[in-house]
């Protein structure tokens, strides 16, 4: 009996320490925390209310299409706009171009997911500066004299914790993020859709065409599995193509058809 009375006893202790709430902030420390804190939330709040903004006249246009589509009867049509409207609603939406979707929707879906690129480029420089911002505060604190121990160990777990969530840094992909208008010597044009994450969409293409953006040393090349390349350097504020067709004539250094490109208005 006295064991089983011991046993619970422990096992109550376990459970209370388990309970424990993490130690509070240091009185140098809490209110930065809590500044950051509401900064970044405001941030968020923000970012979603831009997107909302954004994904707006797409939204309205899948409603149009799909009374369009209703009345003539059109299943698959309304199928696929049912579809995408649940993705737009999850923040979903694919840079392919659905087969079944209503074309006449193609220039509302290119300028819908051109802003989400701009938001989310936008929304991650502004994190970026909160959190370099704070990590500068909390440098400054550390540096003071007469600080503790104590103190000294929150400042670092601040500064793991909040650098860990950090978005990426201002990438090479982050800056091409965006919609490119791209000339050719012999006068053709392509219109690049680039979002942060390195996927590339043809938009002028219809059906659009998609291709993820690869390192290439100093470059970034462009491949659309179609037999031929493309090498991409970015020359501040414009890109400088190479076009090789067909794909071996980078390997074997033959001349390319060079073009530019321009960030679209």
């Amino acid at each position: 009996m006295k064991h089983a009375l011991f046993t619970a006893t422990l096992a109550l202790v376990g459970m209370l320490h388990a309970q424990d709430p993490a130690p509070a902030l240091a009185p140098e420390l809490a209110p930065l925390a809590a500044k950051y804190e509401a900064d970044s939330k405001a941030l968020n709040m923000q970012k979603e209310a831009a997107i909302t903004r954004a994904a707006q006249p797409y939204s309205a246009a899948l409603d149009a299409a799909e009374k369009s589509e209703i009345t003539a009867g059109r299943v698959a049509a309304i199928a696929a706009i049912t579809a995408e409207r649940d993705a737009l609603k999850k923040g979903d939406v694919k840079p392919e171009f659905p087969s079944d979707l209503p074309k006449g929707l193609s220039t509302a879906r290119k300028n819908c997911l051109d802003g989400f690129t701009r938001v989310g480029a936008d929304f991650q420089q502004r994190q970026q500066r909160i959190i370099a911002d704070y990590v500068r505060i909390l440098a400054t604190l550390q540096a003071r004299p007469g600080g503790n121990a104590a103190l000294t160990i929150q400042i670092n777990e601040e500064k793991v914790r909040v650098l860990k969530a950090a978005p990426p840094g201002d990438s090479p992909l982050a800056r091409l993020a965006g919609s490119w208008v791209i000339t050719y010597a012999g006068g053709q044009v392509r219109h690049y859709s680039i979002s942060t994450n390195g996927t590339l969409t043809q938009t002028d293409e219809n059906p659009q065409r998609t291709a993820k953006v690869t390192a290439d040393g100093s470059h970034y090349l462009i491949d659309f599995n179609d037999g031929k390349i493309e090498r991409m350097k970015i020359v501040a504020p414009s890109l400088q193509i190479e076009h090789f067709d067909p794909k071996e004539k980078l390997a074997d250094g033959k001349p390319p058809v060079r073009a530019t490109g321009k960030r679209a208005k």
